[in-house]
């Protein structure tokens, strides 16, 4: 019985999704403005917007922000 709970209790890297902030946890992150992490992430793919009559929050997928992070530190040699 305890090894049953055992292996049921241990989770892989490939089965724990991934994690979702806030806006102002980013922020924090990268020391900038929540403004500007709004329109940085506002119009990316997988972002959720959750819509109200006057506010938009969005959610932002451990992915999609290291997507935008690379994008936004990538240095071109010319």
């Amino acid at each position: 019985m305890a090894a049953l709970s055992s292996s049921t209790s241990s989770t892989t890297p490939q089965n724990s999704p991934d994690r979702v902030f806030r806006v102002h946890e980013i922020a924090s992150e990268w020391k900038l403005s929540i403004d500007t992490i709004q329109r940085l992430f506002a119009k990316e793919p997988d972002v959720f917007v959750i819509r109200s009559s006057r506010k938009h929050t969005l959610r932002i997928p451990e992915q999609v922000k290291e997507r935008v992070w690379r994008r936004m530190t990538n240095k071109r040699v010319m």
